[in-house]
C-alpha cells in the first residue's frame, strides 16, 4: 500500500517508541543507518581503494551515522578522514560513542569550530576529496544556515567530489519542498526508514540526487502505528481501486461522463479527454459542446457522443444554454468542465450556475479553474465534490500569489487551498501533488518531462473523470488518475523518446498502464 513519507517529528517519533517501547538500542539503528549509507557507497562509487574520502560530522545523531560510515570504509579506501564540526566536548550518546569507535580505530579526526579552520590543508582536503560524506544535519533543520555552517557547504558544494548525503542534504528542511541556500547538492541521499517530504517534493528534491532509502531495523508496527497524512502512491495502490469487472457487466455499470468545454481552435481539448476516459474505463462518454463544433466532435470522436450547446459571440459555451444543460446533466455520473472552454464572461456564468445545481462531482481543468479564479468563493457554494487539476500558473491565479510562490512551497500551497475551498487538489509538475481537502497528500512518482507538451493536462482530466465515472471516490480517483497518466507518459517516453512525446501517446499508453497496475 502507499508508502509514507516522514516529516522530521515523525521519524523522531519513531525513533523514541522503537528505543524505549520495543527496546531496541539506539546505537543498533545508528549502526544499521552506517551500513546502509556504506553499502550504497560502495554499489555506486566503488570500488574505493583509489578513493580519498572526508566525512564531515555534525555534532548530533546524524553526526554519528557519518562516525559509523568512517569506521566502515576505512579499511577500504586509499585516505579517510573525519572532519567535526564541533568541539568534542559537545558529542553525547551515540554519537559520542561512535567516535571513540572512530579514534580507537586511528581514523584521523580534525576539529573545525570557526571559519578560521577552513584554511590551509582542511580546506584543499575538502576540495581534492574524490567522495564526500555529508553527515552535518538530520531532520531538525527548518531555517536557513548561516555562518560558519553555510562556509563549509559552499566548500562542499565547490568541490569536485561526489556527495553522498545521511539522511536530508544538509541545509534542507526534511518537512517542506521549499529550498534554502545553502544547502548540499548532492549526487546521491541515503535517507533513513522512510523517504522526507524534501525527498520527494521538489524543488527540494532535486538536491537530493539519486535516493536510496535505508532499511534501519524500525519494526513494521511502528511505522504503522503512527498517523501519516502524506503519502508516496505505489500501484499496488492504483490497483486496489480498480474492481474485477463482472463477466455480465453492460455499459451502464461504468457510468456516463460529460466533458464540458471546447471554444474555436481548442476542439482538440475535448477530443482528448473523451478519449482519455473512454480508455480508462468509463462506460458513456458525451462531449458537451459549443453548437459550431458539433461536427467537429461527430467526426473527431467514434466511441463518445455529442451534444451542442448555444454560445456566445466568442464561440464559448452560453449562459443560454443553462437551463438545457442541467437537464441534460440529470442521472450522470460525473462531469469534467475545462478543456478548451475560454475564459469569456458568459462562460463563467455557465459555469457557476452548474457548481451551484448539481450534486455530482465536478472536475475542473484548464480555464475552468482560471474562470473560477475569478470567483474562488463559487467553490464553497457548490455541493458536488469538486477535483481541480491546476498546473503551477493556475494555482498562482487561484491563489492570488506568485508562481515563484507556488513553485517554492507546492506542497504547502497544495494543502492550504484544498482546505479553504473543500476540495481535492492535484497540483500538476514534477511529482504532481494531490490533496484532499488539506488532510491527507499523496505524491506521484510517475511522469517525466516528455509530458511537458500541450494537451496532457486535457488527457488527465479525463482519466480522473474516467475513473469517478466507475464508481471510485473523487479524491481516490484524483490520486490513481494521477498514476495511471505519469505511467502512461513513462511508456510512452520509452517507446517515442521524451522529445517526440505528445498527448495522443498517453491516450494509447492508458490500457498498457493500467494492465501494469492490476498485474
Amino acid at each position: 500500500m502507499t508508502m509514507p513519507v516522514a516529516t522530521g517529528s515523525q521519524m523522531r517519533e519513531i525513533d523514541r517508541i522503537t528505543i524505549d517501547e520495543k527496546r531496541i538500542p539506539g546505537i543498533t539503528l545508528m549502526e544499521n543507518a552506517g551500513q546502509g549509507v556504506a553499502h550504497a557507497v560502495r554499489k555506486y562509487l566503488g570500488p574505493l581503494n583509489d578513493k580519498n574520502i572526508v566525512v564531515v560530522c555534525g555534532k548530533g545523531n546524524n553526526g554519528g551515522d557519518g562516525m559509523v560510515v568512517a569506521c566502515l570504509l576505512s579499511k577500504e579506501c586509499s585516505s579517510l578522514q573525519i572532519f567535526l564540526l564541533a568541539d568534542e566536548k559537545e558529542l553525547k550518546g551515540d554519537a559520542l560513542e561512535n567516535y571513540r569507535r572512530a579514534r580507537t580505530e586511528e581514523i584521523m579526526v580534525t576539529g573545525l569550530k570557526n571559519s578560521k579552520d577552513l584554511i590551509g590543508k582542511s580546506r584543499s582536503n575538502l576540495e581534492e576529496a574524490d567522495i564526500i560524506i555529508d553527515a552535518i544535519f538530520g531532520t531538525g533543520i527548518s531555517g536557513p544556515v548561516k555562518g560558519f555552517y553555510s562556509e563549509v557547504i559552499e566548500l562542499i558544494n565547490g568541490s569536485s567530489a561526489k556527495v553522498v548525503s545521511i539522511d536530508v542534504p544538509s541545509g534542507l528542511s526534511s518537512d517542506s519542498g521549499e529550498v534554502f541556500e545553502p544547502a548540499v547538492h548532492a549526487f546521491m541521499t541515503v535517507t533513513l526508514g522512510l523517504p522526507k517530504v524534501s525527498s520527494i517534493v521538489y524543488p527540494a528534491a532535486s538536491l537530493y540526487g539519486h535516493l536510496e532509502i535505508a532499511d534501519i531495523g524500525i519494526p513494521d508496527g511502528v511505522v504503522k502505528g503512527v498517523g501519516f497524512n502524506i503519502n508516496l502512491i505505489e500501484k499496488e495502490d492504483v490497483a486496489s481501486l480498480l474492481s474485477v469487472r463482472r463477466r455480465d457487466a453492460h455499459k451502464g455499470d461504468f457510468g456516463h461522463l460529460l466533458i464540458v468545454g471546447g471554444s474555436p481552435g481548442k476542439s482538440g481539448a475535448v477530443i482528448m479527454a473523451a478519449n482519455a476516459a473512454l480508455r480508462s474505463g468509463a462506460g458513456l462518454v458525451t462531449a458537451v459542446v459549443p453548437q459550431s463544433l458539433n461536427m467537429v466532435m461527430e467526426c473527431g470522436l467514434l466511441e463518445a457522443m455529442s451534444h451542442p450547446l448555444p454560445e456566445t459571440e466568442d464561440g464559448t459555451l452560453s449562459a443560454k444554454g443553462i437551463k438545457r444543460f442541467l437537464q441534460f446533466a440529470k442521472g450522470k455520473s460525473v462531469i469534467a468542465i475545462g478543456p478548451g472552454i475560454g475564459t469569456n464572461n458568459e462562460t463563467l456564468e455557465f459555469l457557476s450556475s452548474i457548481l451551484s445545481s448539481v450534486d455530482i462531482p465536478v472536475v475542473l481543468d484548464a480555464d475552468a479553474i482560471n474562470l473560477v479564479a475569478k470567483n474562488p468563493q463559487i467553490l464553497k457554494g457548490t455541493n458536488a465534490e469538486v477535483v481541480i487539476t491546476p498546473h503551477p500558473g493556475e494555482m498562482a491565479r487561484l491563489a492570488g500569489i506568485q508562481l515563484s510562490d507556488v513553485q517554492a512551497r507546492r506542497l504547502e500551497i497544495c494543502n492550504e487551498v484544498a482546505s479553504k475551498y473543500n476540495v481535492t487538489v492535484v497540483l500538476k509538475g514534477k511529482n504532481s501533488i494531490i490533496s484532499k481537502c488539506g488532510r491527507f497528500a499523496y505524491i506521484n512518482p510517475t511522469g517525466n518531462p516528455g509530458m511537458a507538451s500541450g494537451g496532457s493536462g486535457d488527457v488527465l482530466t479525463g482519466v480522473i473523470a474516467g475513473l469517478i465515472s466507475q464508481k471510485i471516490e473523487p479524491g481516490d480517483a484524483a490520486y490513481a488518475g494521477t498514476y495511471i497518466h505519469g505511467l502512461a507518459g513513462d511508456m510512452a517516453a520509452s517507446a517515442t523518446g521524451e522529445i517526440s512525446l505528445i498527448a495522443r501517446d498517453i491516450i494509447e499508453h492508458i490500457p498498457a498502464a493500467i494492465k501494469e497496475c492490476v498485474r
